[in-house]
């Protein structure tokens, strides 16, 4: 695999981490190939699965789209997943940023939430023509940092920085993944200094409704547009009730273009 990277000689590594889900994969590959417009990028697969089967079926949907798949070794998945998620995720991204980026050397890098597709033409590249980093901000009362599940790095920017994707309590407040940079790299500059990919919130089953009346509102009906193009279906794979979970991903993806419309007609009122 990392001699089949090697050959393709790509700029722009853009790596996904999944998680016991296929279609969402499936789907991400799909979009990927349709709307990401840079011309020389690599999309790579790694797989953090607790799920032997589940490995399988996305290692099956690689092989069938032509994308390049590495798993996390078992030994890191298993038993780092049963401390947390944040912290199964933080791992499965250092094993990749050390044995893939730092590997290879891409001139630009990025890590992508499986559960998270474009739906607009999208370049990333352009995203760092005047800064070194972008993604989703993460704005704490003791500190920031750039969302994990979709972040962009210029690699000549971060390649002596010991980076760390892991969670952190930093001061008594919880940092989720990717936090554990904040004094590694983030706290070096001034937020307010920088553009981020800018993130609106929206209810599945009522636009309208307060997402924040329940916290189970937002786990379980709701959807993100990030940066204008990209969709994320958040917590897809953290419900607990795995029916909901379904049920909430295929309502999703047979209905992120009309969701994706009411998204543009309430973005356009707003303006007027």
């Amino acid at each position: 695999k990392f001699h089949s990277i090697n050959n393709n000689q790509k700029s722009l590594f853009l790596i996904t981490v999944a998680f016991n889900d296929e279609i969402l994969i499936q789907k991400q590959i799909e979009a990927m190939k349709e709307f990401i417009k840079d011309d020389n990028y690599c999309h790579i697969i790694v797989d953090n699965s607790s799920v032997k089967a589940k490995r399988k079926e996305i290692v099956n949907v690689c092989n069938k789209q032509n994308i390049t798949y590495i798993p996390v070794p078992k030994i890191i998945s298993c038993r780092i997943s049963k401390i947390s998620g944040g912290f199964s995720h933080g791992t499965a991204m250092n094993w990749a940023f050390y044995n893939i980026i730092n590997v290879m050397k891409p001139e630009y890098f990025g890590f992508i939430d499986h559960d998270l597709f474009p739906v607009e033409n999208y370049h990333v590249i352009s995203k760092l023509y005047e800064q070194d980093m972008y993604g989703t901000l993460r704005n704490r009362e003791k500190g920031w940092y750039i969302w994990a599940g979709f972040c962009f790095y210029k690699y000549t920017f971060i390649k002596d920085i010991q980076l760390n994707f892991s969670p952190k309590v930093f001061h008594s407040e919880y940092f989720d993944t990717g936090g554990s940079n904040y004094p590694r790299l983030y706290q070096y500059y001034n937020f307010k200094q920088l553009q981020f990919a800018p993130t609106t919130t929206l209810r599945i089953q009522n636009f309208n409704a307060d997402i924040y009346q329940d916290n189970r509102i937002f786990h379980n009906d709701c959807i993100q547009i990030i940066d204008d193009s990209w969709m994320h279906i958040v917590h897809a794979s953290c419900i607990n009730d795995k029916t909901l979970q379904k049920n909430k991903i295929e309502n999703v993806l047979s209905n992120y273009q009309k969701m994706f419309s009411a998204y543009q007609s309430l973005k356009v009122n707003n303006n007027e």
